[in-house]
């Protein structure tokens, strides 16, 4: 059904017997929470006038707004149908049409918008706008092809995602490109596997264990494995090991980006080795018991030390997998997470009593354990305070806080930081958001998301109404631990770069952005970077405000034109829908006038709507055909497989940051 059949079957389901629509059914049905807009379509389709659509009338109304689009639209200004649109109608229209879009404009911005289309479409001043002025001013918008290519039918029409179809080609060429930009990735894996399966199969086939049974030598690979993976568990989370593989040749062959991922394929491989073991080693415990006709088998099985011993190991394994599953760790229930994991202390204890030769495999990664937790201990041990917080929209508080003067960072870094006054012994990590540069503060920015970011959130958000600006912030102690590398830190070796941001995840580019300016003021050699492509999307528009001084003041100084900055409002509609058509004129009169966006005050206009990172990522291509192009993206989870896809696609290197 195309979106016309699909309109004229909502009529008729949503019709009651009289085969008419009341304005009250005719909202419901076509679900226009525009109430001016809902009253403009009822009237204009209402062609007789008797407060109820017919469906004839319906039909003709759709396929007339079809043939005569800007027709249509200026019907929809014209409040009092006299034919022309003067000053109010239009500023009405305007103000319904801005509410329904999520603009949130300041009485002058408004004015602003109402005044130059009035001002531009009035040709003959007299204080009226007729069809003919209408259609001229709209052809000043660059938007406007776009708008009237998209039918009245389709605008009406809820639109759903589809994905896209790839043939069978495309998709084995993005499976090549995968190869291609994850190869030491996959060599890394094809290496674990590898080595977890000879391990496996050399104990399975010992020589000692031949006349045992089955179960017994399965048992045993699963044995062998699993001494293999709980000293190698350890390693992945030696964060400071990590930072510093990270400036060493290492980093070129070693998947160290993947560091917290395969901590978690290394723990899942513990969970199932174990199970399997604890398994077998029961099931050969019974059929021995069995075979010797042996009473009371389990107590016999307790009985031995490293059977009680592998039960409680099995206990404790079930609990911290099974308290890191995602819909506890990531829903409000950190504590709960953070709690049962220090089960792992107990756990290597058990481990190095029930199996023999454990501490073998174990001794190197335990040591280098105890050796950070020590440094870790002495750095985090250094009490600093909070010299400023302040409640920004969507939930974000951000801190300015004094940096100790031995605390040296490279931009988008990350810290773990502790605050008693929220939790005396939690630690959660953050990205510094401000520049390396900056030497008596360091800046963090906190979106409120769990039981100790949102406690943080609300007792900041509290004193500053109690406070009103008359009190001082009192010097609350935190804690730092770090400052550890992220995968953007890999932006200083790019020379294209594209940072893409959802949301609160924009915090690391902050600190790079300003820094990569810094650089590049101080003509620093170590800098390659030659541009660099940001894009940044939020919901809503307030969720911009705390970095758009930054940005203005980033395009402002920037003398080099190192920087193409974007940004996307996804909670606007796009610009392909009529009830927004003068409103989006409006904005590109304004650019054309000013060169810059009135809503961001940068050079680039923001966009309404989603990025199409299809047609992004082919411009991308054409503008760097040959050249290296690094994508980083830190942002929601969901968008990350898109985005990977697309730099397989076109053969971009892709690094992502879980925010």
């Amino acid at each position: 059904m195309n979106n016309l059949e699909i309109l004229e079957q909502k009529f008729q389901d949503y019709a009651g017997d009289d085969l008419r629509l009341t304005i009250e059914e005719f909202q419901i049905a076509f679900e226009l929470t525009n109430k001016y807009l809902c009253e403009r379509l009822f009237h204009i389709f209402d062609a007789d006038q008797t407060k109820g659509i017919s469906f004839e009338e319906f039909h003709n109304g759709i396929h007339q707004a079809q043939e005569n689009p800007l027709e249509f639209a200026f019907q929809l200004h014209d409040g009092n149908d006299d034919g022309c649109i003067d000053k109010q109608e239009l500023a009405k229209f305007i103000r319904s049409s801005l509410r329904e879009g999520n603009f949130d404009l300041s009485t002058a911005q408004f004015q602003q918008v109402r005044d130059i289309l009035f001002k531009k479409a009035d040709t003959n001043q007299n204080k009226e706008i007729s069809l003919s002025e209408f259609k001229d001013l709209l052809s000043q918008s660059p938007r406007l092809k776009d708008i009237l290519s998209v039918s009245p039918a389709q605008w009406l029409q809820p639109r759903s995602d589809s994905s896209d179809q790839q043939s069978q080609p495309e998709y084995w060429l993005q499976r090549w490109h995968y190869v291609q930009n994850n190869w030491i990735k996959l060599l890394f894996l094809a290496l674990y596997f590898g080595i977890n399966i000879a391990l496996f199969c050399y104990a399975y086939r010992l020589p000692q264990y031949r006349l045992h049974t089955v179960w017994y030598r399965i048992a045993r690979g699963c044995g062998l494995a699993l001494n293999f993976n709980g000293a190698l568990i350890l390693v992945p989370i030696l964060r400071r090991w990590m930072t510093w593989l990270r400036k060493t040749k290492l980093n070129d062959y070693l998947p160290i980006d993947e560091h917290l991922a395969f901590h978690k394929l290394v723990g899942q491989m513990i969970f199932s080795l174990g199970l399997v073991h604890t398994v077998a080693h029961l099931n050969n415990h019974l059929a021995e018991t069995a075979a010797f006709q042996i009473d009371y088998p389990v107590r016999l099985f307790l009985l031995y030390g490293s059977g009680w011993t592998g039960l409680l190991l099995m206990l404790l394994l079930l609990l911290m997998w099974f308290t890191a599953l995602p819909f506890i760790r990531e829903k409000g229930n950190f504590n709960l997470f953070f709690t049962m994991h220090l089960a792992y202390i107990p756990w290597i204890g058990l481990m190095l009593l029930h199996g023999p030769h454990f501490y073998k495999w174990a001794a190197v990664s335990i040591g280098a354990f105890l050796i950070e937790q020590v440094v870790r201990y002495r750095r985090s041990t250094k009490q600093t305070h909070i010299v400023n917080a302040q409640v920004l929209p969507s939930n974000v508080l951000a801190l300015e806080i004094a940096r100790p003067h031995d605390f040296t960072f490279k931009a988008s870094d990350y810290l773990y930081l502790r605050c008693p006054h929220i939790a005396t012994y939690e630690w959660h990590p953050f990205t510094i958001s401000s520049p390396p540069e900056r030497e008596d503060t360091l800046s963090l920015h906190i979106r409120a998301l769990g039981s100790w970011t949102g406690t943080l959130y609300s007792q900041f958000r509290d004193f500053t109404e109690k406070r009103n600006g008359q009190t001082a912030l009192p010097k609350i102690p935190v804690y730092l631990d770090g400052p550890y590398h992220s995968p953007s830190s890999h932006i200083y070796q790019s020379t294209y770069a594209v940072l893409i941001a959802g949301g609160i995840g924009v915090t690391p580019y902050a600190s790079l952005l300003q820094s990569i300016l810094h650089q590049r003021q101080a003509e620093s050699t170590l800098l390659q970077l030659q541009k660099v492509h940001f894009y940044w999307f939020n919901r809503s528009q307030d969720s911009f405000e705390w970095l758009l001084e930054m940005l203005q003041r980033l395009e402002a100084e920037d003398n080099f034109d190192l920087f193409d900055l974007n940004l996307y409002l996804t909670g606007a509609p796009t610009g392909s829908n009529l009830q927004f058509l003068t409103t989006y004129a409006a904005f590109d009169l304004l650019h054309q006038e000013h060169q810059v966006d009135l809503i961001t005050g940068l050079k680039n206009q923001i966009q309404a709507g989603r990025p199409d990172w299809k047609s992004i990522f082919t411009q991308l291509k054409k503008q760097y055909p040959t050249e290296p192009v690094d994508v980083y993206y830190c942002g929601p989870r969901g968008l990350s497989s898109t985005l990977r896809r697309q730099c397989y696609q076109h053969q971009f290197s892709y690094r992502n940051e879980n925010f």
